[in-house]
């Protein structure tokens, strides 16, 4: 086995010397690392000159330690979403506060895009935050029995309180607030709004735009586009009162 090589820009005068799992030395400050994070020993800690084995590699380890000195941070934003959470795991496990905070903003990018693994990190490490702030339509749309399998039992029993509010504006929308309309392509038109009308996430915007406006057809009477005109407003109005979902603490 080759031996270990040191990271670029080595520390000469330092005092604790960390290796990652694929054989990199970083050669640190131990006063930087205790005032930066909270899983490292103080300074005054004697190492006796041994080498600090981490399981994370050299890529993840050389972006964590540049936010443990006095200088601009990485831009957390170029990575990928992947290397980003390896990131963001190696800043909550070592309490690189920096870091924490940095990553957690920089996921935000990666919401629409990877919005299982951000719940999936962000339930893990208690971020009620950056939970509230994923995609509603994905909340919506996965099923209860795959968000039981993520969830935290207290965070769950919220989600599905606050769902049961969108489940009742679904409800309401297809059944009480359908005017009442003596035309002969009324139920015609009916029909045609109902089956897009199947799961609480159609009620978002734009897709509640599209059920209601590409089924409002040029050679449909004018008193039914008017009354579909009637009740989209009854089911935006119905929508309007469902409050934006929260947690404890998601400040």
């Amino acid at each position: 086995m080759s031996s270990a090589k040191d990271s670029e820009g080595a520390k000469t005068n330092s005092d604790i010397v960390i290796r990652s799992s694929d054989d990199v030395k970083f050669r640190l400050h131990k006063k930087n690392l205790e005032c930066n994070s909270e899983a490292f020993p103080p300074a005054e800690t004697p190492t006796n000159g041994e080498i600090v084995l981490l399981s994370e590699t050299a890529a993840t380890l050389k972006i964590l330690f540049q936010f443990i000195y006095p200088r601009p941070y990485p831009n957390l934003e170029k990575l990928d979403v992947k290397s980003l959470l390896l990131v963001a795991e190696a800043a909550e496990k070592y309490r690189i506060f920096p870091a924490m905070y940095g990553c957690q903003f920089a996921l935000r990018k990666h919401l629409n895009s990877n919005p299982r693994d951000i719940l999936i990190f962000a339930v893990k490490h208690d971020n009620p935050s950056l939970i509230v702030q994923l995609p509603l339509k994905y909340l919506l749309d996965t099923p209860l029995s795959d968000l039981a399998e993520i969830l935290s039992p207290s965070v769950y029993m919220l989600w599905t309180i606050y769902r049961e509010r969108w489940l009742d504006a679904l409800h309401e929308a297809t059944t009480r607030l359908i005017p009442v309309h003596r035309c002969n392509h009324w139920s015609d038109a009916i029909r045609d709004l109902l089956c897009g009308m199947n799961s609480p996430s159609c009620l978002l915007s734009p897709k509640i735009d599209t059920i209601f406006g590409h089924r409002v057809y040029p050679s449909r009477s004018q008193c039914c586009v008017n009354e579909i005109g009637v009740w989209k407003a009854s089911v935006l109005s119905k929508i309007a009162k469902i409050p934006p979902f929260s947690l404890p603490n998601d400040s």
